[in-house]
């Protein structure tokens, strides 16, 4: 008996002492970082502290991701159990795990319920990777790496392409898992799973947008300036003007009076002054082709529609904001203009499919007897996340970027011009695409996008990867754009979850949500919300 007592309380001083040591050993940890950035830059910070949460920022190409890689480095070499989420995970997650369902990628779901509630994942569970928006996809990656208890979690962007209500629940995660107090502790979200049992976590994340993104518990900032890295300390005058200070010489736009007429003329104009529709869609309904697991999802649930009677239509001259939260299937939506053939027949064989008329709804079966109709321009030109990977993934990504560009126009006088608008680094031009960071290589898909004079621009989340400075110079050139003649001819797409990224130059908006257009109609961007 006195045995087994003894054998107890040393298991139990084990633990705590186990424990103890690897808090110290956060709190104590003093790291050299000594890395390439870019051709120009180095780091060196000969004493860095690890133990606290750290916000890196910078413009665009000014070395964050190179300090992130170092700092990766440092804690695996220190021992340090590390999870990184960026825009590579994303790429390499949809390439070797497209085809796994989302239960099988977070390990199931006794473990990890409080992260699959918190996330909103229930309704994806069952669903293959490869089938995800970038929003839901970023959601389930960043699930992955918090259930994986990591001592250190590096995350670049984490934010890019979640809505306000997942970038909400994202916040307080972070703020959540870093909290090293042992009085505040969260309440359990789902019974018997509580926050408690995860160990605190060491932030380190990379953002452009820090005034909004930067959770309240990064106590210092790492400062990618484009000569070297500067660290200072987490204040919000400091975050505000490192975030103001790229755009103080960005030129101020003269298409004001041009882009308010043209909206003007919006509002009056009648469809047949506005000319032929570039894009119609008219009652488009499409279920999933496949089910994911198909002897545990039922009748009821997997038939429900990614879209359901979806109407719309874009003439000339308009804007459009496609707005939706992750999962409306505003993707589904805007390949109806990339394929909208296959997309129509997918849609056709679906509704003649009886497995699906499970009910026996006259309303239902009368709408059924009415074919959607897809029309659209067959010149488009689209800028998607899903795009940015497909070409990252290709051959195509080892020709520099002045080959793609005149691949989608010869005028070296244009491309000239948008280079310019767009402030995309000449030296860009001679490099591999592959070889440009991600916001390079945004700007330069952008830029072949515009170059190539299409009669639908489709910009979806185009300003993702980008700094502050460049997202206003991408709404500026759709301002641009859209007050020049050859607008009369072309309409635009801007999809986005931040209103304050949009051009001043929206004239309509487009609400979904689960699959259903919830408005649709005139609409005029806040003032107060322009970039500019």
């Amino acid at each position: 008996m006195v045995k087994g007592v003894v054998v107890c309380w040393a298991v139990i001083v084990f633990v705590v002492c186990l424990c103890d040591y690897r808090m110290n050993k956060r709190k104590s940890l003093i790291v050299d970082l000594v890395a390439p950035v870019t051709r120009s830059i180095s780091l060196n910070l000969p004493k860095f502290d690890l133990s606290k949460h750290v916000g890196v920022v910078g413009k665009n190409a000014s070395g964050k991701r190179s300090v992130l890689s170092s700092i990766s480095k440092a804690c695996t070499q220190a021992g340090l159990n590390v999870e990184t989420v960026n825009f590579d995970t994303h790429r390499a997650t949809v390439k070797a795990e497209g085809n796994e369902t989302v239960s099988r990628v977070l390990g199931g779901m006794r473990d990890n319920a409080d992260i699959v509630v918190r996330f909103g994942l229930t309704s994806v569970w069952w669903r293959k990777v490869k089938s995800l928006s970038t929003g839901e996809l970023r959601k389930v990656l960043l699930a992955r790496a918090f259930a994986k208890n990591p001592d250190v979690l590096i995350l670049d962007r984490p934010f890019d392409g979640l809505d306000a209500k997942s970038r909400k629940s994202l916040t307080a995660i972070l703020d959540e898992i870093s909290n090293t107090s042992q009085q505040s502790q969260a309440r359990p979200l789902v019974q018997g799973i509580k926050w408690q049992e995860r160990s605190p976590v060491r932030i380190v994340l990379a953002t452009h947008r820090p005034t909004q993104e930067l959770p309240s518990r990064i106590e210092m900032l790492l400062h990618c300036t484009g000569q070297g890295v500067v660290p200072l300390p987490r204040k919000d005058k400091v975050v505000h003007e490192i975030e103001r200070e790229s755009v103080r010489e960005l030129p101020v736009s003269d298409d004001t009076e041009a882009v308010e007429e043209t909206m003007a003329a919006n509002e009056q104009d009648s469809p047949n002054v506005l000319g032929e529709p570039l894009l119609d869609i008219q009652r488009l309904t499409v279920f999933p082709v496949t089910l994911a697991t198909e002897d545990v999802l039922n009748g009821k649930n997997s038939k429900r529609p990614l879209l359901d009677r979806v109407s719309w239509c874009i003439h000339p001259r308009e804007v459009w904001w496609l707005q939706g939260e992750n999962g409306a299937s505003k993707s589904v939506l805007l390949s109806c203009a990339l394929g909208p053939d296959k997309l129509l027949k997918l849609a056709q064989s679906q509704h003649a499919n009886r497995e699906w008329t499970v009910e026996t709804d006259p309303e239902a079966d009368r709408r059924r007897k009415r074919p959607p109709a897809v029309t659209c321009t067959d010149s488009v030109e689209m800028v998607s996340t899903e795009l940015h990977i497909a070409l990252l993934e290709s051959d195509a990504s080892l020709k520099t970027v002045r080959e793609l560009l005149r691949e989608k126009c010869a005028n070296e006088s244009r491309i000239e011009a948008l280079l310019e608008d767009l402030d995309l680094d000449r030296s860009c031009l001679d490099r591999p695409f592959r070889n440009l960071s991600s916001g390079e290589q945004k700007l330069a898909m952008v830029c072949g996008a515009v170059a190539a004079s299409p009669k639908l621009l489709i910009l979806d989340e185009a300003c993702q990867s980008l700094d502050l400075e460049h997202r206003r110079r991408v709404a500026m050139l759709v301002d641009k754009l859209c007050a020049s003649a050859t607008m009369k001819d072309c309409a635009c797409v801007f999809v986005s979850h931040h209103e304050d990224e949009l051009p001043r130059s929206v004239s309509h908006r487009l609400v979904l949500s689960n699959g259903k257009v919830l408005s649709r109609g005139h609409y005029h961007v806040p003032p107060q919300q322009h970039l500019r």
